[in-house]
């Protein structure tokens, strides 16, 4: 692993600028605050934790970090374990037992609650209120066009969600940035991927819905995902707490 990532005025253009740009318009991080990073082994997590290492250390916003995976089997964990120490973090693991019984439908949905449970315990315990999760632009669209075809909806996950019952907060960094440059700061970093993928395997649904944003890119250009971001906020699917605020750039 190449870690951490150096300064550099072009990284502003690559990640910094827009995801500051989604801290400072929906306050996700406040002076001094310890974050948990929502670690699933992918590249889109790691690159996630990688990222707010940057602006921990470059820019204006100061905050604390902790890496945090939910472990669903017997795989190796150790450079989950190694790219947080390579960044001075602290790292959590929890390990989670499926239900014997799982429904065919909502699989995917079940699965997600059941890890945000296991991981709102951990963080109970070390008092942190904010769990960052590395959805990006692509899967706010993904979501859009989910919610369109299977209930005619304009629906979409918000920036900032506060889970019913539980002092932890859900931010989602990411919201402005493409799954292509996330890909590129996996790749740079050199993070092996971990873990065998779900158990329970993966939505169809969403499968297809994937399948059918790539093709829209390719008529509509690369830069779609990020104009039905910017539409959904325009069309009131959420607001910015303070869209006048604009963000500092690292240095």
């Amino acid at each position: 692993m190449e870690l951490p990532l150096q300064y550099a005025r072009s990284n502003g253009k690559w990640f910094a600028t827009s995801v500051l740009r989604a801290l400072a318009r929906y306050r996700m991080i406040s002076p001094g605050e310890r974050v948990a990073v929502a670690l699933s082994g992918g590249k889109d997590s790691s690159a996630l934790l990688v990222i707010l290492d940057y602006l921990r250390r470059h820019s204006h916003v100061r905050f604390q970090l902790l890496g945090i995976h939910v472990r669903m089997g017997p795989y190796d964990t150790k450079p989950l374990q190694e790219l947080c120490q390579a960044l001075d973090t602290p790292y959590r693991e929890v390990l989670l037992r499926l239900p014997a019984q799982v429904p065919p439908k909502g699989a995917c949905s079940l699965c997600a609650r059941l890890k945000r449970g296991a991981m709102a315990g951990a963080l109970g315990q070390e008092k942190i209120q904010k769990l960052a999760l590395a959805h990006h632009a692509e899967d706010a669209a993904q979501t859009l066009l989910m919610n369109l075809a299977k209930g005619g909806r304009l629906r979409v996950f918000a920036p900032v969600v506060s889970l019913p019952g539980e002092p932890l907060e859900l931010i989602r960094p990411l919201i402005y940035l493409s799954e292509a440059t996330l890909a590129s700061i996996h790749m740079k970093s050199r993070i092996p991927l971990v873990g065998d993928g779900c158990p329970l395997g993966q939505d169809t649904f969403r499968k297809e819905a994937k399948k059918a944003l790539d093709m829209l890119k390719l008529v509509l250009g690369e830069k779609l995902p990020l104009r039905m971001v910017l539409a959904a906020e325009k069309a009131g699917l959420w607001r910015p707490l303070d869209p006048v605020t604009p963000p500092q750039g690292p240095g």
